[in-house]
């Protein structure tokens, strides 16, 4: 078998359990959606694994380990944007690409640059509490709530109304280009 001993953390809890080593490279690259928390990542699964409604997670226990299982242990800290592990079968890294059993052609994926990959499981937790305390004093910004939330509800509705008369697809592709294009001082940039 290729088991993989996982535990997965956020800012307000901890559950450890065993996933297929593929499964467990699922779940670093379903890290490319950006989730805050154990529930989210469940949900970015769901880009790579048909399981339904069900929880990829339902069989884990609380708390957090570092005992390695089979073919070893991946340590994802969602707080501290940290990967730690050592995998006879999982590639711990922050691009790759993993099967999808829903499609023929493997999937790729990037995380973004504040991942951190720790090769190794001894001094993890050390690395995890700088980075949460690091991540605690600089601002945070959710982006999802900008450009998925009200602020693009907004601009779409004022799109639509400064962009009467033109053709519907020429004024879906303006207000698109313009929405990304844009220079938003709550995204401080």
């Amino acid at each position: 078998m290729s088991a993989v001993a996982v535990t997965l953390l956020d800012w307000n809890q901890a559950i450890h359990g065993t996933l297929h080593g593929s499964d467990a490279q699922r779940t670093i690259a379903a890290l490319a959606a950006e989730p805050e928390t154990i529930a989210e990542l469940d949900i970015a699964m769901r880009r790579f694994t048909d399981m339904g409604d069900s929880s990829h997670f339902a069989h884990f226990h609380r708390g957090d380990s570092d005992q390695p299982w089979d073919a070893g242990v991946v340590i994802i800290d969602l707080a501290a944007r940290l990967i730690a592990g050592e995998s006879s079968y999982t590639s711990i890294s922050t691009e790759g690409c993993v099967d999808d059993p829903t499609r023929e052609e493997p999937v790729n994926f990037q995380l973004s640059s504040d991942w951190q990959v720790s090769h190794g499981v001894d001094s993890w937790r050390g690395i995890a509490q700088r980075r949460r305390e690091e991540r605690v004093k600089a601002p945070r910004i959710d982006v999802r709530q900008i450009l998925f939330g009200r602020p693009m509800m907004e601009y779409i509705t004022t799109s639509i109304v400064e962009m009467r008369g033109l053709e519907p697809d020429e004024a879906v592709k303006r207000t698109h280009a313009d929405w990304l294009m844009t220079a938003r001082n709550d995204l401080a940039f």
